[in-house]
């Protein structure tokens, strides 16, 4: 009889409680809904600012190498002035044109600055600089240098024969003939004609002919700065009156 009592008991309770525990189940499955929500809307919101911050970074990098490569080439446009001392509208024009010319040959506007450059200081015709530049920068490629070197290279040979464009670009195709056909790299050659040359041209030796003389010299081991060594006090003794020496060459044949 307790027993009973008590299980009815029990379930009259139960029957209470029910419609509120069901009542907080639901407001439970709401609170959950919109916790949910919620939830995603933050997500989304912090995905859009993230972006746009990641958006402002790289527009901030952009502008920062914009500026860092006008700042390089505006240095080096400096040089160009140094060296070619043209007026503000002439420095203009020279700029635009390495600008095109980088476009059609894909090297950096601040290289053909340099080459540029390099050959106002070494005192080449103003006439010449845009197609000097244009030949030296083919020229890095072919020979592995850099554009100073490259510019400085030539317009060097340009001042010891007493060259122009035309013939300074003969000697540039003759220093990379002669270094594909022989054991001597490009940088070897205009070596031995940059320390050489200037002797070998007041005997009316060619820079064709001294190239072939260092390739030779090249050909069988001797090293670049005793092969030009040896050149120059061969021609050297050549330049001074010796019989001695004249009848050993003429026996050397």
């Amino acid at each position: 009889m307790v027993v009973a009592v008590r299980a009815e008991a029990i379930l009259t309770a139960q029957n209470k409680l029910r419609p509120g525990l069901n009542a907080a189940a639901r407001e439970l499955d709401k609170f959950r809904a919109r916790e949910k929500t919620s939830m995603a809307a933050f997500s989304s919101t912090a995905a859009r600012a993230m972006g746009a911050l990641g958006g402002a970074i790289s527009a901030v990098d952009i502008a920062r190498r914009a500026f860092k490569s006008s700042v390089s080439m505006e240095r080096e446009m400096y040089n160009v002035q140094r060296a070619t001392d043209a007026s503000s509208q002439s420095l203009k024009e020279q700029e635009k044109f390495l600008l095109d010319l980088a476009r059609a040959t894909g090297k950096t506007k601040e290289e053909l600055a340099q080459l540029y450059a390099a050959a106002g200081f070494a005192g080449r015709p103003a006439r010449e600089l845009g197609q000097f530049t244009e030949y030296a920068s083919k020229a890095t490629v072919a020979w592995g240098t850099n554009a100073a070197e490259t510019g400085q290279a030539l317009a060097e040979i340009g001042n010891i024969y007493d060259a122009n464009q035309k013939r300074i670009e003969a000697i540039g195709d003759a220093i990379n003939s002669v270094a594909d056909s022989s054991a001597s790299s490009e940088k070897d050659l205009i070596e031995i004609l940059r320390r050489v040359g200037g002797a070998g041209k007041i005997l009316g030796i060619s820079a064709e002919n001294m190239l072939a003389f260092g390739a030779a010299l090249k050909e069988v081991g001797v090293g670049t700065e005793v092969a030009s060594t040896g050149l120059n006090a061969m021609l050297t003794k050549i330049a001074v009156p010796d019989d001695d020496f004249d009848d050993a060459l003429k026996l050397a044949g």
